[in-house]
């Protein structure tokens, strides 16, 4: 699927670097600075390079011959990727969360959503659903693919508990999630074999795919449920091409699964 929208350059040295170590005194610099992208991209960074795969371990793993090239792929990326970033464990989560905390205070809405989206699953609703529809609504009126995927994590299965409450918006099923999720291909996330993005779905044992849309059409969906997973991104898409331009009537229709008029 091909890459779409205007990438922050802090996201492109990002999605393309073979090792992020010496992107790092810049981005902290413009994250000193103010620049949102430049402490969302350092919170990527110091999650990526947490916890780096041990193929070691894994090589003895009782799984399909495909998966385990891909773990090993996956462990060799990360490896690559980090050389230079030194920390452990627990100051990589620390640094990884006071780069989203400062990304969200100065205004990433792929960080808000992201630190936002736990309180979807706790008991006093910390995620309000009027806040959730005010994610949905900012997400259309962007061109951050890293907001779409932020806003994935809450329109799928997880969002089953208030389908009636998000109404025009259209939550609760896993065609909803991939939808969102290949519409960050769509606006700029780099999706292939070797993603970051797809990289760290691996590390999570999602593995032995050649892009997003090959793990949710092979892995994750049905035939059915993935013609309609890409029927619905292309209705996000042509919404978010129009939406800073029109009264914003069409939101909740394109949201909610119902065609678009543009008469």
């Amino acid at each position: 699927m091909a890459a779409r929208g205007n990438t922050p350059a802090a996201y492109q040295k990002y999605y393309t670097a073979r090792n992020v170590q010496p992107l790092l005194a810049d981005l902290e610099l413009l994250s000193r600075s103010g620049d949102a992208n430049a402490s969302f991209v350092l919170s990527r960074i110091h999650d990526d390079c947490a916890v780096i795969p041990d193929w070691g371990p894994l090589a003895g793993l009782d799984i399909a011959q495909e998966k385990k090239v891909a773990l090993q792929r996956s462990s060799a990326w990360f490896k690559a990727r980090c050389e230079g970033v030194s920390e452990d464990v627990v100051s990589g989560f620390r640094n990884r969360k006071r780069y989203r905390e400062l990304a969200v205070k100065q205004g990433s809405l792929a960080a808000q959503i992201e630190q936002a989206a736990p309180g979807l699953h706790l008991a006093d609703q910390d995620l309000s659903v009027e806040d959730h529809k005010t994610f949905v609504e900012a997400v259309l009126m962007q061109d951050d693919g890293e907001a779409y995927m932020a806003l994935a994590a809450i329109m799928g299965e997880a969002a089953s508990h208030r389908i009636q409450e998000m109404k025009p918006y259209k939550v609760g099923s896993p065609v909803e999630e991939a939808a969102w999720m290949l519409a960050g291909c769509r606006k700029g996330v780099p999706c292939g074999a070797d993603s970051p993005i797809l990289q760290r779905m691996c590390r999570a044992s999602v593995c032995g795919y050649n892009s997003l849309e090959e793990l949710y059409s092979h892995g994750m969906l049905a035939p059915e449920q993935m013609q309609q997973a890409r029927a619905r991104m292309e209705e996000i898409i042509a919404l978010s091409k129009g939406v800073s331009g029109d009264d914003g009537s069409i939101a909740g229709d394109v949201a909610a699964g119902r065609p678009v008029s543009r008469n």
